[in-house]
C-alpha cells in the first residue's frame, strides 16, 4: 500500500488533524526524513521550518537533500533508509527537471513502493499527480 501526504502548507493550526494521521502513516517511533528541496536553499530558512515541525511531531532525524546546486549523489544511496521522503513546495516546472536530471523519479517511486511515506507539499503534491498542468495556471 502506497502511503501519499498532499498538502499546501504544513505549519498551521488548522492541519492537526493532518499532523495526527501523519503520525499514524509513520508508525516509527525513530522517524528519519529526507527533506528534498526544490532547490538550494542555501540558508536553509525553509528547511529549517521543516525540521522544527518534524522534530515537535516527534521525528528523530530530518536530513537535508539537496538536488540543485549542493548536490552530493552520496546522498541519494541512502534515500531507502528513511521512513519519509518530503518533497518541498516551490517552482513545479524546475523541481521536477532536478528529479529527473538526478534520476530520482524511480528511486523515490520504489522506496514508496517499499513502504515509504512520501509527503508533498505544494509544488511537492502537484509532482504526485497524474501530471503538472494544472501548476501552469500560476504562469496565466
Amino acid at each position: 500500500m502506497r502511503k501519499l501526504v498532499l498538502c499546501s502548507d504544513q505549519k498551521i493550526q488548522e492541519n492537526k488533524k493532518l499532523d495526527s494521521l501523519l503520525l499514524d502513516l509513520l508508525e516509527c517511533q525513530n522517524t528519519r526524513i529526507a527533506y528534498i528541496p526544490s532547490c538550494t536553499d542555501s540558508d536553509r530558512t525553509y528547511y529549517s521550518k521543516t525540521e522544527q515541525y518534524y522534530l515537535q511531531l516527534g521525528a528523530k532525524e530530518v536530513d537535508y537533500v539537496d538536488i540543485d546546486r549542493e548536490f552530493d549523489a552520496s546522498k541519494l544511496d541512502n534515500l531507502y533508509s528513511y521512513n519519509a521522503i518530503h518533497l518541498s513546495g516551490g517552482n513545479t516546472f524546475y523541481f521536477l527537471y532536478l528529479l529527473k536530471k538526478r534520476g530520482l523519479i524511480n528511486l523515490i517511486r520504489d522506496a514508496v513502493e517499499n513502504g515509504t511515506v512520501l509527503i508533498g507539499v505544494s509544488a511537492g503534491a502537484v509532482l504526485m499527480s497524474k501530471d503538472i498542468k494544472i501548476a501552469s495556471i500560476a504562469d496565466e
